[in-house]
């Protein structure tokens, strides 16, 4: 084997090993940075599921207390229902404006 072919190969083999340990080493970082992240991420999602609301005990007020809301409240037995009927206001409308003189028998 020449001389030259030689230092060819070898400089060939030099290149395809260099290639795959770049190749090595990219997923290696690749695989700690996406752990990095995925730990940073949990620890994040930790500390933000603690819940920022205080809870307090009810406590009983005196009976003299009262409650004042607007407007007037009625039992629902009480409250009156009017009916929604499609046309119903024209109809009423029709019979106000006839005059009993106008009625024929």
């Amino acid at each position: 084997m020449p001389f030259g072919q030689a230092i060819t190969r070898r400089r060939g083999k030099a290149i395809v090993s260099l290639a795959i340990l770049l190749c090595v080493m990219y997923l290696g970082y690749r695989l700690y940075d996406s752990k990095n992240d995925a730990t940073e991420l949990h620890h994040g999602t930790i500390e933000e599921t603690v819940p920022a609301v205080t809870v307090t005990l009810p406590t009983a007020v005196p009976p003299t207390e009262t409650i004042t809301l607007p407007g007037n409240i009625v039992g629902w037995y009480e409250a009156p229902i009017y009916a929604r009927v499609t046309g119903y206001e024209h109809i009423v409308q029709e019979i106000r404006c006839v005059s009993p003189s106008r009625i024929e028998p």
